[in-house]
């Protein structure tokens, strides 16, 4: 599968009417490049990967509705860890923002609270929302099943990348992990007891399946939704790192082997949902800073390099916590 991959990407590649390429596929050949050992190529690419990637921004910035954007808004005497994990925050306020001058922003609560809005908010107490795509009744409650237009996509790399995880699953589901399965079963079935290997074996192609039958009503796109949570990214950050994904022989202790290294991601689960919206917040802070850069606006432009540096310090904290095993 990886060596198909690799060449049809190639073709692909060559097939492209448009000849250009995208923000992934420039990283992509910075890599390439670094791995080559190019320093001056890479150099080069990574301006050329800047420059794509402020242009995505700018479209962005242009098909943003009226300039407003749903955030979250601590109160105004909350301090920097309480700003930085609103989620946890029960004073933090929803609303719809429009940027103005100097990292300051314009706030119209949504949740029928008195004051109904405020004026010059900063951008140390805004965020933005994740609570919509992740309410389990919201908009994207089921979203993004049994679509086949995704297979179709105007960009050719994103079209090649949806298509590549389609028919890999397809494979692996139907030529692997069911046969295997099957298999497995019909061999090992009377022989079964708590501890025996064959356990780990079929655990392995039920939970790989699923996850390549959720790719196939997905078609090919990892992130559709059920109740507001993406079930194959879930199941694969949880099995990515144990003894599933790397299936090594463990004798008769894999299923206690397996059951410990489920222990430490459920433990660390928690820090890595607070990464995950700290990088969502520095990412939106970048894209920010980026418009007030091509506004011209210094001020504002300072001010969120200060709150990005901030996060990013938390970060570190976070993800020194996360690398600590439980024992």
């Amino acid at each position: 599968s990886p060596v198909l991959y690799t060449l049809f990407r190639r073709v692909n590649r060559q097939s492209d009417p448009g000849g250009a390429a995208g923000v992934d596929e420039a990283i992509a050949e910075i890599t390439h490049r670094i791995r080559m050992l190019d320093t001056e190529a890479a150099l080069r690419q990574v301006t050329v990967a800047v420059e794509l990637q402020g242009a995505q921004y700018e479209r962005e910035a242009l098909e943003e509705e009226d300039g407003k954007i749903a955030v979250m808004v601590a109160s105004a005497d909350a301090d920097a860890d309480d700003a930085f994990s609103l989620g946890r925050n029960p004073d933090a306020r929803p609303g719809s923002a429009t940027r103005t001058h100097g990292g300051c922003y314009d706030v119209r609560y949504t949740d029928g609270q008195h004051p109904r809005g405020e004026q010059s908010v900063t951008v140390a107490r805004v965020q933005p929302s994740l609570d919509d795509s992740h309410n389990a009744c919201g908009d994207r409650c089921c979203a993004g099943w049994c679509r086949p237009s995704t297979l179709c996509a105007r960009d050719a790399h994103e079209r090649f990348e949806r298509q590549a995880n389609f028919w890999d699953a397809m494979r692996s589901l139907f030529l692997l992990e069911l046969p295997f399965l099957l298999w497995r079963w019909h061999l090992e079935h009377k022989r079964l007891d708590m501890f025996s290997f064959a356990w780990v074996l079929m655990l392995k192609n039920v939970v790989w399946g699923t996850m390549d039958l959720l790719t196939v009503l997905g078609c090919g796109s990892t992130s559709s939704t059920c109740f507001g949570f993406a079930p194959v990214q879930f199941l694969s950050k949880t099995v990515n790192g144990t003894s599933l994904g790397g299936m090594m022989l463990m004798g008769e202790g894999g299923i206690v082997l397996i059951g410990h290294q489920l222990l430490q991601k459920a433990v660390g689960g928690r820090i890595s949902s607070k990464l995950d919206r700290l990088r969502v917040h520095r990412a939106w802070l970048i894209a920010e800073r980026h418009k007030a850069t091509i506004e011209g606006d210094k001020e504002a432009e300072s001010l969120y390099s200060q709150q990005i540096e901030a996060i990013e310090q938390l970060q570190a904290v976070l993800e020194k916590q996360q690398s600590m095993r439980v024992m």
